[in-house]
């Protein structure tokens, strides 16, 4: 369960203000971070593990690519929309 928080955490916080809705495929990238970022996983350190998937892009999943992709993109665009006042 703890993995599970910790993964989501990182990928959400990838995406800034986006909603998990922005992303296409939920937990897709779950097993990735597993897989190719154990150390990042076992020390529950969502920016480590968000540093070593973007590392290690070649590697990952097209579905996890498209879910980091897609926050990128969220990201980018709420970085970039006015705030009002």
């Amino acid at each position: 369960m703890k993995l599970h928080l910790i993964l989501s955490v990182a990928l959400l916080a990838t995406a800034g203000a986006a909603s998990a809705q922005t992303v296409p495929h939920p937990g897709a990238c779950k097993a990735d971070a597993s897989k190719l970022c154990p150390d990042a996983v076992a020390a529950m350190d969502r920016t480590a593990v968000q540093a070593c998937l973007t590392q290690k892009i070649a590697q990952v999943s097209p579905d996890c690519k498209a879910n980091m992709a897609a926050m990128k993109q969220a990201n980018a665009a709420a970085t970039a929309a006015p705030t009002s006042k």
